[in-house]
């Protein structure tokens, strides 16, 4: 959601993602570069929800929503 002020993460549980955060933007543009490469025919990205959750580590859960239809 643009201009939305996310929350901060909740450790174990998925938190909104800061959109303009240079590592968010760099797993969105992996995630939608794969769906591309399994599926060339998928039309643009029209809305991203972004989620991460804090663990050992940061997961990122990706709600994307393109336009096309699948094959």
């Amino acid at each position: 959601m643009p201009g939305a002020t996310p929350a901060a993460p909740v450790v174990g549980g998925y938190a909104a993602a800061n959109a303009n955060d240079e590592t968010v933007k760099a797993a969105e543009t992996l995630a939608v570069a794969e769906i591309y490469r399994r599926d060339p025919q998928r039309g643009l990205v029209e809305q991203v929800k972004r989620e991460q959750q804090v663990v050992a580590g940061m997961n990122y859960r990706f709600t994307i929503k393109m336009t096309g239809v699948n094959s």
